[in-house]
């Protein structure tokens, strides 16, 4: 898998992620999943959430400093689309396709960051479904780590 920021917003575009009764972020989940498994050295587990969703969560220690966040899933796409929304295409000099900017090259960043060799100990990755719906996988996420973490720091690499 490659680790260029470019290549990896690409991979996450092409992969659909809103949620329907077709579609949600399982395939991407375990995209990300697979991709830190294989080139992070953080402790990768899937947070089940509902209906197989998971949210993925990656660490380097108990205890957490710093918590960096994004989520994995897209609004759906418009009618209003002049190409496919889930095949990436550079226009000029822009990257295009359904979540660019909000969230795949947030979750690209964080993917590359994840595998740094110098990354701090304290530092946890949570990558959550359902933002852009019922935030499911934030409540989720919530309830499970509410009295088991408490960083100093939380970043979002959301688009805005």
């Amino acid at each position: 898998m490659k680790n260029n920021i470019i290549d990896l917003t690409k991979q996450l575009i092409a992969s659909p992620s809103w949620v329907d009764e077709k579609t949600n972020e399982i395939a991407i989940g375990q995209f990300i999943f697979v991709y830190l498994k294989v080139n992070s050295k953080l402790n990768v587990t899937k947070q089940k959430i509902a209906g197989g969703r998971f949210n993925v969560v990656a660490q380097n220690s108990d205890a957490v400093n710093t918590l960096i966040i994004g989520h994995i899933d897209t609004v759906q796409p418009s009618q209003n689309w002049s190409q496919n929304p889930v095949k990436p295409e550079v226009v000029g000099n822009k990257l295009c396709g359904l979540g660019s900017s909000d969230m795949k090259s947030g979750v690209a960043a964080m993917l590359v960051l994840a595998t740094s060799p110098n990354l701090p100990v304290g530092t946890m990755f949570l990558f959550y479904i359902d933002e852009e719906y019922d935030f499911l996988g934030m409540k989720g996420f919530i309830k499970k780590y509410k009295n088991k973490i408490k960083p100093e720091r939380i970043i979002s690499l959301d688009g805005s």
